[in-house]
């Protein structure tokens, strides 16, 4: 399981998950709760570390890949972004981010070049970016078009680097988003599985929980909060991280939304992935089913859900479930 930290809003899934875009298994991509321009994202560890300077060495390549990704994604919507990390901070609570933010004509990354005093660049971006805080400075990491960067010195205003930024952009004349909340994230979401699809990624992983106790299952009905399928029912499901282990996630996905621990369950059977879509819907879905016997204690319901029903297992299809629920279900039934 991953490091967090009570209080950070990066690591309550409930603060987070309605944000995500993607996530591998170090990473993730999120909307900014507060955009400075249309496009604005973050991306972050999943891990609660102080710095993009506590990454271990092992995931440079991991996070090229993904910035990679992200430079043809933003290039191909708003134009190619610059990635900077959010200026160190001394509270144990302050989780590392970087704020992405669409920069075609590559002024803001010019802007924070000079802001950052001098400006190494970097080969391996983990291991030089502990290299550099080692010998006493507090170097910020910059991205943009495959080249990488340790801003060193320079100032640090008191207004931090969300507001230099909003600062900078609106000296540029960069427009405020025309919409921040729920509509903005679903857009925005819609995108990148536009692109994931048309850039011809592998399947869209989901693991899929089912809960049995006493021989009945456990639904949950989907909250009006959720961007799909709302008021259905369903077991407990998420996006697989690209590189993450499906039953490793499938325990954190019933944590984070039964409040279930690993030590209350077992389990019982670990289904066949069973693909979902037309072969003409690049990617697929793939989807890793799981049944665990519950042990103890009771699931609760968090954001995405609203009701929960334990169930025969033959009465399944009399449920307004997600259409490929009852197929699923049947690749880990007895």
């Amino acid at each position: 399981m991953r490091r967090r930290v009570p209080g950070c809003p990066f690591c309550e899934a409930d603060q987070l998950e309605p944000l995500l875009l993607a996530e591998t298994r170090r990473f993730a991509l999120a909307t900014a709760q507060r955009p400075l321009a249309p496009g604005h994202l973050v991306l972050l560890p999943r891990e609660h570390l102080p710095s993009f300077a506590a990454l271990l060495p092992e995931a440079d390549a991991e996070l090229r890949e993904l910035l990679g990704r992200i430079d043809a994604f933003t290039a191909g919507e708003l134009g190619l972004a610059t990635v900077v990390e959010n200026w160190p901070s001394e509270s144990e609570r302050e989780h590392a981010h970087a704020h992405v933010l669409p920069d075609p004509h590559g002024r803001l990354l010019a802007e924070l070049r000079r802001a950052g005093g001098t400006a190494e660049p970097l080969g391996l971006i983990p291991a030089d970016l502990a290299a550099l805080h080692q010998r006493g400075g507090s170097p910020v990491f910059a991205w943009r078009a495959g080249q990488a960067w340790a801003l060193l010195g320079g100032p640090r205003p008191n207004q931090g680097l969300h507001g230099w930024l909003a600062e900078r952009l609106a000296a540029q004349g960069v427009p405020p988003p025309a919409d921040a909340g729920p509509d903005a994230v679903r857009r925005w979401r819609r995108a990148w599985q536009r692109y994931r699809r048309d850039s011809g990624g592998p399947p869209q992983r989901v693991v899929t929980c089912f809960l049995r106790r006493d021989g009945r299952v456990c639904l949950f009905k989907r909250s009006d909060l959720v961007e799909s399928a709302a008021g259905k029912w369903h077991g407990i499901s998420g996006y697989l991280p690209d590189g993450a282990d499906p039953l490793e996630h499938a325990l954190e996905e019933l944590q984070e939304e039964t409040g279930l621990s690993r030590e209350q369950v077992a389990l019982v059977r670990a289904g066949a992935p069973v693909p979902l879509g037309e072969p003409a819907e690049r990617p697929p879905w793939l989807v890793h089913p799981f049944l665990f016997e519950l042990l103890s204690g009771e699931p609760r319901l968090n954001w995405e859900h609203q009701a929960l029903a334990w169930i025969d297992p033959g009465d399944l299809e009399r449920y307004d479930t997600v259409p490929w629920l009852p197929h699923v279900y049947q690749a880990v039934a007895e």
